[in-house]
């Protein structure tokens, strides 16, 4: 390959040098994605899982899980609300909500743990907590998520059961 006045051997000089700054131009979108965009997205999805040691008492069994709800100043109380409303809307026999509630401050944690306090499922809403509510303050989260009627299983399992057959949630 000829150059034209060196202008090949600049461009790929001018390439290497452009990949750090384009590497870090992309993470920095990534983060500003994670930041701002996906608190505004509530997915909801359907999934049939098969146990084989389940009984078959309880086929059928409908869990709706929420998890990584990052209450805090990019995710607000509508937001919130409407993934409530989602959850409601599925008639669930079981809420597991699987930690994350809040995500920088403990104001957070009254409004969030009253917001999932409306959460509905037939045989009970169960929560474990997540690395952000261990940050903010575990016990006050805990003590607010338990006086809403959310059952928050701390390095602990519950035998749960349902229709003559029994399971354990942990």
């Amino acid at each position: 390959m000829a150059t034209i006045n060196g202008w090949r051997e600049q461009r790929r000089v001018a390439q290497r040098r452009a990949t750090p700054l384009r590497t870090i131009a992309s993470g920095l979108a990534q983060i500003a994605r994670a930041a701002f965009a996906e608190p505004y997205q509530l997915a909801v999805e359907r999934h049939a899982v098969g146990l084989k040691r389940l009984p078959r008492e309880l086929d059928g069994l409908k869990v709706v899980q929420l998890s990584d709800i990052h209450h805090g100043p990019l995710t607000s109380r509508r937001q919130v609300e409407r993934a409530v409303e989602a959850a409601n809307s599925l008639q669930p026999d079981i809420v597991a909500l699987t930690g994350d509630y809040i995500s920088h401050e403990r104001g957070y944690v009254q409004p969030c743990a009253e917001m999932l306090g409306r959460l509905r499922a037939r045989c009970g809403v169960y929560a474990v907590l997540g690395n952000h509510d261990n940050w903010v303050d575990a016990a006050l989260v805990t003590d607010l998520f338990r006086a809403e009627g959310i059952r928050v299983l701390v390095n602990e399992g519950l035998r749960f059961e349902d229709r003559g057959a029994s399971f354990w949630l942990a």
